[in-house]
């Protein structure tokens, strides 16, 4: 037939493990005492914590480096933009905050920095397209056919580069 277990009341809640007699007192299945459960909420709770520091501090890095890309490209596309326009620029006038280019074709370029922190080519005549973004400052200068072009970003960085004419003489 099955094996038998005898259930018996106990007179003690300590038992051997070596016993196989049930016991039908209360304090059998006593559960975790107060501490064990403290102390068990106490490392659940560093753990996360220590996760969620973790995950914060990637998303940071994560914000960081994608802001610093960004400027990155920006410069590059500034730096394209410009370049391409002072090779092909039959003229130029520099001022230290803005620079106008006129074509062969007599179409006119005007680079500046607008209110809304963008450096900005503006076609006379019309239309105008933005270059970079997040940008504090411009400044140009003029040495012979070589234009020094100087961007401030907004939050600190400066990048600068220099742009050389092909047969661009000075315009008053």
């Amino acid at each position: 037939m099955g094996s038998h277990v005898q259930v018996q009341p106990c007179k003690s809640h300590r038992r051997r493990r070596t016993n196989r007699i049930r016991c039908l007192s209360p304090f059998a299945n006593r559960g975790f005492s107060l501490i064990e459960v403290l102390v068990a909420m106490s490392i659940s709770t560093m753990i996360v914590s220590a996760g969620v520091r973790l995950l914060v501090n990637t998303y940071h890095f994560y914000n960081r480096t994608s802001m610093d890309l960004e400027d990155s490209a920006m410069f590059r596309s500034s730096l394209r933009s410009l370049s391409q326009d002072t090779h092909a620029a039959a003229a130029a006038s520099v001022s230290p905050h803005a620079l106008t280019l006129t074509m062969l074709s007599g179409v006119q370029y005007m680079y500046d920095v607008n209110a809304n922190h963008q450096l900005i080519r503006i076609e006379a005549g019309g239309g105008d397209a933005v270059v970079a973004a997040h940008v504090q400052n411009v400044t140009f200068s003029r040495q012979s056919n070589v234009i020094h072009v100087s961007l401030e970003l907004v939050d600190g960085q400066q990048e600068m580069f220099d742009s050389r004419l092909t047969s661009a003489p000075a315009v008053s």
